[in-house]
């Protein structure tokens, strides 16, 4: 099995997520009591709803009488987008290849959509990413935001996994509420278009679906929302379902794939860290000499975690939320505690939210996958082209 075991090393200090609106500016605040005391009402809701799905306990019976309400609201949204829109896709677009996951919250995405693009471009092909954009403030239904072309938008239009996308790999990422249009506003430059979610997406064509799952939470309790973390009930041949599916692993776990044929366990591999100034590159067991603040606005934090401390690094975790972003105020006041206390590791999505200084350095990340999996996704590519 490919899974991730991601436990608290005692000699971590766990602070609660906290709120960017509420954030004190003076330095001197920046204790673990004050930010415990900070706490953002989302991130202990966040915080109660994994105890919720990834626990041993049953859920809560208001959760559970709540799921009727999702399900039906659900079956209310697919058959009203059916409605509006009619015919998935039409025949001009270039073939697609979703990446998702059943779950809410993080599982490995991102990475894996930025390797997908990576062997696209090495096989010769003209690859773009179509977005949501999640997170994001931009809501235009009809017309798409092109990540570095689009005037004066930044990630906080677009939203940080869009920008995080194109910086990494240099091609066009639309983002748009409706992905179909994302879609048409690659069309003409690119063969090949590459969602970053939308499993549930039930008029987006695609010729590829990959299935990502979290290795270490898999599907929880595998109870729909808001008793679980479903968005869709779990099926009951998989397999067969999804015959695609990659296992998110950490850096340091054994084994070379995951649970049944066609799932392939993907390792997040992190081992340098980037001076988020200088640009600097030093080497993750550099820092293990004494304690670093660690910032994860990510799905699944203890996963960033688990890279440094695999590493020999004693850390401080600093979670904000999926996709949580810090005040101007508290982010200057933590960097000038950093710069006088201790370095500040975060991770590359969080990186591009906020200014740099010379005691901050980011993590990034590259999936480590089978080219078997490109593979696969080349040949039911082929097939339309």
């Amino acid at each position: 099995m490919c899974a991730t075991l991601a436990h608290c090393a005692p000699k971590d200090r766990v602070l609660n997520a906290v709120n960017s609106s509420q954030l004190p500016i003076k330095p001197e605040l920046l204790s673990e009591k004050a930010i415990a005391q900070q706490s953002s009402v989302r991130a202990k809701i966040e915080a109660w709803l994994n105890r919720q799905w990834y626990g041993v306990q049953t859920p809560s019976f208001a959760l559970r009488a709540l799921v009727p309400l999702y399900q039906s609201l659900r079956w209310l949204d697919t058959i009203w987008t059916r409605r509006k829109v009619g015919t998935p896709n039409d025949a001009t677009l270039p073939p697609i290849i979703v990446v998702g996951n059943l779950t809410v919250g993080g599982s490995g995405k991102t990475p894996l959509v930025i390797w997908l693009v990576q062997q696209a471009l090495a096989a010769g092909f003209k690859p773009g990413v179509i977005s949501r954009g999640y997170g994001g403030s931009y809501r235009k239904r009809n017309t798409a935001l092109i990540v570095g072309r689009t005037p004066n938008a930044s990630w906080r239009e677009s939203g940080d996994e869009p920008q995080l996308i194109a910086n990494r790999t240099g091609v066009p990422v639309a983002v748009c509420a409706d992905r179909m249009v994302a879609a048409q506003a690659l069309a003409d430059e690119c063969n090949l278009l590459i969602c970053d979610d939308g499993l549930q997406n039930v008029y987006l064509a695609r010729n590829v679906e990959i299935l990502v799952i979290d290795g270490a939470r898999r599907f929880g309790n595998a109870r729909l929302l808001p008793a679980g973390p479903l968005r869709e009930p779990l099926p009951g041949n998989i397999a067969a379902r999804y015959p695609l599916r990659v296992c998110t692993a950490a850096e340091n776990d054994a084994g070379t794939q995951g649970e049944g044929a066609g799932e392939y366990c993907m390792r997040l591999i992190g081992g340098l860290a980037v001076n988020t100034k200088t640009r600097e590159q030093r080497a993750l067991a550099a820092f293990a000499d004494s304690p670093i603040y660690a910032l994860a606005g990510i799905g699944n934090p203890e996963r960033f975690y688990q890279t440094l401390r695999s590493h020999g690094i004693a850390l401080e975790p600093l979670p904000v939320g999926d996709h949580g972003v810090l005040s101007d105020a508290h982010w200057q006041a933590l960097t000038e505690k950093s710069a006088t206390a201790r370095p500040l590791l975060l991770t590359e999505k969080d990186a591009i939210k906020y200014s740099t200084s010379e005691n901050v350095w980011t993590v990034p990340v590259s999936a480590d996958v089978s080219d078997a999996l490109w593979h696969q996704c080349s040949l039911a590519i082929k097939k339309v082209l």
